[in-house]
């Protein structure tokens, strides 16, 4: 593999990890993730050690999957990969990201407008490049009301 192919392999997995995100797919989240990943969010909590932990983490049950919000109906992430580290068959990467969040509270709408960074350790297997270990790293945040269309329900 060449440099330029290692780059854009590493950028297609935080990519897909956010498309499967917006598309709350559970499964595809979490093909993104070597089987000992090690996920850090909410100010350096950790959520998951493990694929089997991180599958409980993304199970997009309804809830509001943000403290603050009831339920979310949609959402958009917006990626930025900025430095890319390579060491052989691993990888440092820092990623920015806004991401919008529909969602409600107490019934109303409300959208949440976040500034992310991601901080991403990753490693070459034999299905390409994943994600071993996440830090995700909230720098600022925004809420608003919203209109809710009436096609949409919470996911």
């Amino acid at each position: 593999m060449t440099l330029a192919d290692d780059r854009a392999g590493i950028t297609e997995v935080i990519c897909r990890y956010g498309s499967a995100l917006d598309a709350r797919d559970s499964a595809g989240v979490v093909a993104c993730f070597t089987d000992d990943v090690r996920l850090e969010y909410f100010n350096a909590t950790v959520v998951a050690n493990g694929l089997e932990q991180a599958r409980a983490f993304f199970k997009f049950d309804g809830g509001g999957g943000l403290p603050g919000l009831d339920a979310i109906v949609s959402t958009t992430h917006l990626w930025s990969v900025g430095s890319i580290e390579l060491r052989g068959d691993d990888a440092s990467v820092s990623t920015s990201c806004i991401a919008y969040l529909l969602g409600t509270v107490d019934g109303e709408g409300v959208l949440v407008t976040r500034g992310l960074r991601y901080l991403d350790e990753v490693r070459r297997s034999g299905d390409g490049w994943l994600i071993s270990h996440r830090r995700h790293i909230p720098e600022w945040e925004a809420r608003c009301p919203a209109v809710i269309p009436s096609s949409a329900a919470p996911r």
